[in-house]
């Protein structure tokens, strides 16, 4: 009884998540003898109910689940625990068990709350993998299961960060959404890592805003631009965008002429004909409804010499607007329209194009515009079409083409697509201009039936114009604005960070991506920050520019290193690094790596190498083979053969021609780094010179007290518990692991293996290992590491490791770490005193690793031995980066 009540006392939390989620009702409907016997449905599901294949909840299928994983299958562990405390972590979605899931009580209440939240978006939805059955309902799919999968509802809706925001006070088994809405925590915590925050509802202005504006000034009619509104519903929008309208700076001269097609909103029409009577404003009233159309034909047809710009009523401009718009039509005559960028504007939108942008980035609409003209200013494309929502249109083409098509196009939708295409057939351009931003809240005035209205508009449009699809989808194809939305994305971050560093590196994570980040944290101390150049998986030739957490930049997540080399350089331009650090090429195909190292090499900034492993020298980067051996680190020689029997995962090399391009570049560098003696030495070995410094990596160490020993006598008493972290693939000893666990069962010893992490492949079926599958971050790997109190913490690599974070977490801890004689891991175990070397023979005999793990079980270091140690690792590495310690030669 002892034993099962401390189970379930270490087990409280998984224990209290499983309780959250499960069903009562739903459980005794397959075994009502339960209820008939009073005993707790609850209890029985955990001790036996799941064995029995009996489900917790009508969306969880016990067998379809371990069905789908059977390594949770082989641990033997509970797969409804799994799911809520790991497999979600791990993104395992739910198998389909092919019948939707039953929504609870309340659910269509739910359903109404969660489209009104402005969290979900179906469209962004539906196109995730996997993709959902053809007829799936997105937001049905999302209740039913997607939240439990992980699957995020939109981009402003990130469900792990959520979870990790609301900590402790997240409540498991309720949608997250209404979880947010029920919690009173919504605007007050982050719910991405892009910096995105839900779209600011329009606020009307105050009458002292209003007192302190003057009309547009107006010239001659030849001069003068009519900026014509037409208005149908929305006070808040109306209201904000005409005040934006007559607050914004411009010095062309203009007249804003506002229409109020029959507004059923008899406030907003009130506060319309006030303002008017200030004479900040033209106001025409429709003695009825024209809709859109015939609105704006009205407006065009009032100054028959002026050009004329069309301006709904849910925009927002900013500061030179119409300044920039005209600046166009005068330096190109043969203009006839003139459409800017906007949040939500088809092939006119930013920063993703063809998409309704419905958030707030991490700066304003006003910065925005004023970063698209410091990056693209001048700068235009040709459009098949414009788009309505602010248009510019010479009067030359009105008065050559005619008004809109009001009997074709009635209430809107169409009109201006087919305004275009008759311009351009009469010898007239649409052009798009990168250099003014206008926000617009999207079909607010003439909302009703909006999707019906385009649709029958496209059709009058294709009616009329057969070709105009094909125009509109080979413009998408050619993606002309590609570069300078990029360049604006670039100049957002700049404008962000201010003083800037670049660093270059792959996207896989691991160790070398925890330095990237706490040199970021370090570096944005000093007042820089930090933008990451990264390969794109394995066998690359495409980078992303990777501004870190805040930042949504879809125009720089593929960049191909040598097509877009001029767009790369203009980019690197606009951020102004004080310098570049390499951390890692190992991912790009050979051409892409020459490339890249010349991209770097022209900017003439200065630049810094580190080796976080041995790719200058080894082209399979660990001197392990994809065979999993060691190499032996041969002579050039060894090296060919190597490359012979291996070649390189990302392209065959010439041995020499490869040492001898990494090594020119290092040598040119403002400085090189390595995180421990042994790599340095290796390094400097290599380079035939002392250039490379070692520098070691600089830690957190706030992750908690240290964990407290488990009681009774290790491998005696109880099992001795031999822990692993992260992912463990050859390189990372998984199959020395594999074998000490399978030799361990063969002989019944006292050895208990745990990973937390996983491998590359599964490793399933071992009846000694346990695989917890990934965890989030140090802190949580530091919290399972205290409740699951191992003996030692185990490190198994067969290849000279340069660092090893995970390492320091055992120090942080005082867990006694076990390595082998091989690398920087072996030097730093020496150098504490705390921990075995295991000689790097036994690789091979885990038997013998076994034994003398169990011989020699060690325990961990005194406080006062501990608290020196932790002292000793928050004192490595550099005070400060940008000095003559790391830094010490920067752009000015």
């Amino acid at each position: 009884m002892r034993k099962k009540l401390s189970l379930w006392r270490r087990r409280r939390n998984e224990v209290e998540v499983a309780r959250q989620n499960f069903d009562e009702a739903h459980y005794l409907s397959q075994c009502p003898k339960l209820a008939k016997d009073g005993k707790s449905a609850f209890r029985h599901f955990m001790k036996t109910g799941w064995r029995e294949g009996l489900d917790p909840a009508p969306w969880f299928s016990v067998t379809a689940y371990l069905d789908a994983y059977p390594d949770i299958r082989h641990a033997g562990l509970n797969p409804f625990v799994h799911y809520l405390t790991q497999g979600k972590k791990e993104q395992r979605p739910l198998p389909d068990t092919g019948g939707g899931a039953q929504l609870p009580a309340g659910a269509q209440g739910d359903r109404a709350r969660i489209e009104a939240s402005g969290y979900f978006n179906a469209p962004y939805y539906a196109a995730l993998k996997p993709p959902l059955p053809p007829g799936t309902d997105p937001l049905q799919h999302f209740m039913e299961r997607g939240w439990r999968d992980g699957r995020r509802p939109s981009l402003l809706f990130d469900i792990e960060e959520f979870d990790r925001q609301m900590a402790g006070h997240r409540d498991e088994a309720v949608n997250p959404i209404i979880d947010l809405l029920d919690s009173g925590r919504e605007g007050t915590i982050p719910l991405n890592t892009l910096g995105l925050t839900k779209a600011e509802i329009a606020v009307a202005p105050g009458n002292d805003e209003w007192q302190a504006l003057k009309p547009l000034a107006q010239g001659s009619d030849a001069e003068t631009v009519d900026i014509i509104v037409p208005v149908y519903r929305g006070y808040g929008d109306t209201l904000r965008c005409l005040y934006s309208v007559l607050s914004a700076e411009t010095k062309t001269p203009a007249e804003l002429i506002v229409i109020d097609d029959c507004s059923p909103e008899a406030e907003l029409s009130a506060e319309l004909e006030r303002l008017a009577a200030m004479g900040l404003f033209t106001l025409l009233r429709n003695d009825k409804n024209l809709g859109f159309v015939g609105t704006v034909n009205r407006g065009m047809a009032l100054h028959p010499a002026r050009d004329v710009v069309l301006l709904n009523a849910d925009t927002e401009v900013y500061g030179a607007w119409l300044d920039r718009l005209l600046a166009h039509a005068k330096t190109h005559t043969d203009i006839a329209t003139i459409t800017p960028l906007s949040n939500n504007a088809t092939i006119c939108s930013y920063p993703e194009t063809l998409k309704n942008n419905n958030f707030e980035l991490e700066c304003t609409g006003g910065a925005l515009n004023d970063a698209a003209f410091e990056v693209n200013k001048g700068l235009l494309a040709d459009v098949p079409t414009g788009v309505g929502f602010c248009f510019y249109i010479r009067r030359k083409v009105l008065m050559g083409v005619g008004l809109f098509d009001e009997e074709a196009f009635a209430k809107g939708y169409g009109e201006e697509n087919d305004f275009c295409v008759r311009a351009s057939a009469a010898g007239w351009r649409n052009v798009l201009a990168f250099d003014v931003f206008v926000k617009h809240r999207g079909e607010v005035s003439f909302a009703e039936d909006a999707s019906l209205s385009q649709q029958k508009g496209l059709q009058a449009v294709l009616k009329k114009h057969p070709g105009y699809l094909g125009d509109v989808h080979r413009y998408i194809a050619h993606n002309p604005g590609r570069d300078a939305r990029a360049r604006l994305d670039a100049m957002r971050l700049k404008k962000a960070m201010g003083e800037t560093a670049l660093f270059v590196s792959h996207d896989w994570g691991g160790g070398i991506s925890k330095n990237i980040e706490d040199l970021r944290t370090a570096l944005k101390l000093e007042g820089v920050g930090v933008v990451t150049i990264r390969s794109l998986e394995h066998k690359s030739e495409h980078i992303s520019f990777d501004g870190g957490d805040g930042f949504f930049l879809p125009n720089l997540e593929e960049l191909h290193v040598s097509a877009d080399a001029d767009l790369i350089q203009d980019l690197i331009g606009i951020l102004s690094p004080k310098l570049i650090h390499i951390h890692s090429l190992v991912a790009f195909l050979p051409q892409a790596r020459t490339q890249v190292l010349r991209l770097i090499g022209e900017t003439g900034l200065p630049y810094y190498f580190t080796f976080h492993d041995y790719a200058p020298i080894c082209p399979h980067g660990q001197f392990v083979t994809p065979a999993g051996d060691y190499c032996g680190e041969p002579d050039t020689d060894g090296c060919r053969t190597c490359l012979l029997a291996h070649p390189p995962v990302n392209g065959w090399v010439d041995i020499e021609a490869y040492q001898a391009e990494y090594r020119e570049f290092i040598r040119h560098s403002a400085g090189c780094f390595a995180p421990s003696r042994e790599a340095a030495m290796r390094a400097n070995a290599f380079l035939g010179a002392d250039i490379c410094k070692a520098v070691p990596h600089h830690e957190r160490t706030d992750l908690g007290p240290p964990t407290k020993p488990k009681s009774g006598k290790p491998g005696q008493s109880r099992d001795l518990r031999l822990a692993f972290v992260g992912a463990l693939g050859p390189h990372k000893g998984r199959a020395i692991l594999e074998n000490c666990a399978r030799d361990a069962w063969a002989r019944e010893l006292k050895l208990a293996f745990r990973l937390f992490g996983y491998t590359d492949t599964g490793s399933g079926g071992l009846e000694k290992l346990t695989i917890m599958g990934k965890y989030r971050g140090d802190q949580e790997c530091a919290d399972m590491l205290r409740a699951y109190a191992p003996d030692m913490l185990a490190f198994f690599s067969i290849w000279p490791e340069t660092y090893n974070y995970a390492l320091t977490l055992a120090f942080r801890l005082n867990i006694p770490p076990v390595v082998f004689d091989l690398g920087a891991m072996a030097d730093r175990v020496r150098d504490t005193g705390f921990g075995h070397v295991l000689p790097r023979e036994w690789m091979d005999d885990p038997a013998r690793v076994n034994d003398f793990l169990l011989a020699n079980p060690l325990k961990p270091l005194s406080n006062a031995d501990h608290k020196k140690l932790v002292q000793t690792l928050e004192a490595q590495g550099p005070a400060k980066l940008l000095s003559s310690d790391h830094y010490h030669q920067i752009a000015k």
